[in-house]
């Protein structure tokens, strides 16, 4: 059973799970709802989170299968809406990162390992093959995605937040205009949102 808040929120309640969406819903309306299960990991500790579709029928399924041994999680789509990214791992949060793209219907777009970082959230910028990732090391880093497969993991700015509360989470996010992105942190004692200018489009 879903249903749908005026914020653009959904949460799902099966026995006793519970799904919680950690994006907004879509703005295209024509697309499907992503979210996903991480609220059944800080409600119950089970480690294995996945990220779910719910059509307009309000069928849901799973975006894409995976093996057990691996989490995704943190979901989020392009400014054009071509895709989804999101981060993995192995089950323990913490080896062999990864970041991924994939349609709306769950097919693999690209893969890429970012062993270096350890990744938390991904956010994709105006060109798909290129993305912001904010990390447990206090860096935003920028991803660049070459066309043989390949990638490149480059600090942009240091965020230094304290991940005390989710107002207070990177998250960081493309500018409506300009080159340049926004996220959030309280380095400096209170939560405020900075600007960082990059080339997004390449």
């Amino acid at each position: 059973m879903f249903h749908q808040h005026g914020d653009g929120g959904v949460r799902g309640y099966g026995g006793n799970s519970v799904l919680s969406i950690t994006r907004p819903v879509s703005p295209w309306s024509q697309r499907p709802i992503v979210f996903n299960s991480e609220a059944i990991y800080i409600l119950t500790g089970d480690p294995h989170i996945w990220i779910w579709r719910l059509d307009e029928s309000n069928a849901y399924r799973k975006l894409f299968d995976r093996p057990l041994t691996i989490n995704v999680n943190h979901e989020n789509f392009a400014p054009d809406g071509s895709v989804i990214c999101f981060h993995g791992s192995d089950i323990d949060g913490h080896s062999n990162k990864f970041v991924e793209a994939r349609t709306w219907e769950g097919e693999l777009v690209w893969h890429a390992d970012v062993p270096g970082a350890k990744v938390l959230h991904i956010t994709l910028l105006r060109d798909p093959r290129v993305g912001a990732i904010d990390d447990t090391e206090g860096w935003i880093n920028i991803l660049r995605l070459a066309e043989d497969g390949s990638s490149t993991v480059e600090h942009l700015c240091r965020h230094d937040t304290s991940w005390a509360v989710q107002d207070v989470h990177p998250h960081s996010t493309l500018k409506p205009a300009g080159p340049g992105i926004v996220f959030c942190r309280d380095r400096e004692g209170t939560g405020k949102v900075y600007e960082a200018r990059v080339d997004c489009s390449t």
